[in-house]
């Protein structure tokens, strides 16, 4: 390989440190080029990882190479991965020509369809194909779900499913949350709090940092029904009043414990978050998906479904704009929503507005 190589030229640079974003443009443009310009750069850069991580065992006292070799990889990951990933989905697309949506997360990728035969003929081709770039498709973890509406609440598989850690039943998600945070509060238990003086405010500490983000994990993009609310909210102050050595027959009414733990109903948590994101979601390009749903369901008038109607994430949106007199009933309203959410300081004032009529309600 010349000193003049394109690809020793973009390798030099990584190895400086000094020239990330720069890095990043020539990636780009030289994304169409084919396998041979990743794949190369990336044989360069595991040569050179594998040669600090040798320099660093023979020499384990220097914190040189551990630094070294931590921010390498720190580089690695979010400048080439992305841009391996997706050449090595371009040439998996020319297998499905247009029949399937592709949603991309990190590592993750899901593969979207009205053709299950589809999805099954690009399972079959997908190991082989991502193969050629060294990615391997773990069959055994791949899932085929079908979303689609039936007689019986009980009886949809897919609200089972998870994507990004979350299920995508709302109810179910919700009771694997309180699993999820009880036993990450055993753990604290277990670690921290048993046989050690530890301050309640210090425990507060450790519960907000381990256990509260277990239990409101993505809570924000669930529907949470008043029942549910109920549930998640004693269920939050159960942990609270076991962090404090509050056990009967002690009581503390529940504002008294909110003041002593300095916390507020986990449902205005969800609540704030949940505004956050909407907004977050207003100010995308409006051929995003999210948008894109959100314009489909206030477009609908199709066929009427028996029985009463579910509730869905933006009829629970809409209840909330109900303490500051405004609606989202249609379109209209959503580009209404969409320019207030444009100026973020309107927006932020808006979401504390929302929260504060909610917390007189429910402290």
């Amino acid at each position: 390989m010349s000193p003049s190589d394109p690809i020793l030229q973009l390798y030099n640079r990584f190895i400086e440190f000094g020239h990330i974003v720069e890095c990043n443009k020539i990636i780009f443009e030289r994304a169409d080029e084919g396998n041979q310009f990743c794949i190369t750069l990336l044989q360069k850069v595991f040569e050179h990882l594998e040669k600090l991580t040798t320099e660093m065992r023979h020499d384990s006292k220097s914190r040189h190479y551990f630094s070294l070799l931590k921010k390498f990889s720190l580089l690695l990951s979010p400048l080439l991965f992305v841009i391996y990933l997706e050449a090595a989905l371009r040439g998996l697309r020319l297998f499905y020509n247009g029949q399937i949506t592709e949603i991309v997360y990190a590592d993750d990728v899901d593969f979207v369809s009205h053709d299950t035969a589809a999805l099954r003929r690009l399972l079959d081709v997908a190991p082989a194909e991502l193969g050629k770039w060294f990615l391997t498709v773990n069959t055994t973890k791949t899932e085929i779900t079908e979303v689609a509406r039936i007689s019986s609440r009980l009886d949809d598989e897919w609200r089972r499913s998870r994507k990004l850690g979350t299920l995508l039943g709302d109810n179910e998600d919700i009771t694997r949350r309180k699993v999820l945070s009880t036993a990450a509060l055993n753990r604290l238990k277990t670690d921290w709090v048993a046989n050690r003086p530890v301050t309640i405010a210090f425990r507060l500490r450790l519960y907000n940092a381990f256990v509260k983000p277990v239990l409101l994990y993505n809570s924000f993009c669930l529907r949470i029904p008043a029942s549910e609310i109920k549930n998640l909210n004693s269920f939050h102050r159960r942990q609270l009043r076991i962090l404090c050595g509050v056990q009967w027959p002690t009581r503390i009414n529940n504002g008294a414990l909110y003041r002593k733990c300095s916390a507020q109903p986990v449902i205005l948590d969800v609540m704030e978050a949940r505004w956050r994101l909407f907004g977050h979601v207003l100010r995308m390009d409006q051929t995003s998906p999210a948008n894109l749903a959100m314009e489909e369901y206030f477009a609908a008038s199709g066929k009427k479904f028996r029985g009463r109607p579910r509730i869905t994430l933006l009829e629970v949106l809409d209840a909330d704009l109900k303490s500051i007199n405004r609606k989202l009933k249609n379109g209209d309203d959503l580009d209404a929503m969409r320019n207030l959410a444009c100026n973020r300081g309107d927006w932020t004032r808006i979401i504390k507005k929302i929260v504060s009529s909610a917390a007189r309600v429910e402290i």
